[in-house]
């Protein structure tokens, strides 16, 4: 005889990794949703606007990497003829390869930046029932080092029973044995089940 907790097998906490205001919800409590189901949506006007700097950052770092790469080249062609000194070529190499690398951090700022656009529509990662909502419409979620949680979603059509076993009845225990149990809400009423994992976490 052992005392445990009935819990869902797959339980996920559904969180936001970008920063603003709760813009809709569309879950609540005892919602029933499926993978892939949008239930919420973070104000994107902070996002869109960042979104639409990192792609004038970009045109702006192509032009002058463009330039720049059109001056290596003419510069190139001279110093080959011996008509520009090592000193001018040189610095058409290095700004060149800094206006390249501040291209590639352009380029590279926009994919973030998209990607942060579409973390502001967020999905169900299961399908399930909703179990906790954290947060309200109107509600800001920051987002640090760690994810802002909004949901907690449950497949509660897969339950176990952690249950803590004494260590003098352990040993007995096998994987495939067959186990009732009762619940406080339903005192009169059996359940069965079976033994899937005995861990080896000495508690």
């Amino acid at each position: 005889t052992a005392t445990g907790t009935v819990e869902s097998v797959t339980q996920v906490d559904v969180g936001t990794q970008v920063t603003g205001i709760i813009d809709k919800l569309y879950a609540d409590y005892n919602t029933v949703v499926t993978k892939g189901e949008l239930i919420a949506e973070i104000e994107k006007t902070m996002l869109e606007s960042d979104l639409r700097s990192a792609e004038a950052n970009v045109e702006s770092a192509r032009l002058t990497y463009e330039y720049n790469l059109t001056n290596y080249n003419r510069d190139k062609a001279l110093h080959d003829k011996k008509l520009i000194s090592d000193y001018e070529f040189q610095t058409s190499t290095k700004d060149l390869e800094v206006s390249k690398t501040a291209y590639d951090k352009a380029k590279a700022d926009k994919v973030r930046a998209a990607k942060n656009l579409n973390y502001a529509e967020i999905y169900s990662p299961i399908d399930g029932i909703v179990i906790s909502r954290d947060v309200e419409v109107g509600q800001t979620v920051v987002s640090n080092m760690s994810v802002a949680n909004l949901y907690t979603i449950a497949d509660l059509d897969n339950m176990q029973v952690i249950g803590n076993v004494d260590e003098a009845d352990i040993g007995h225990v096998k994987v495939g044995q067959g186990v009732t149990f009762s619940v406080a809400a339903y005192p009169d009423q059996l359940f069965e089940g079976q033994v899937t994992q005995v861990r080896l976490t000495p508690t």
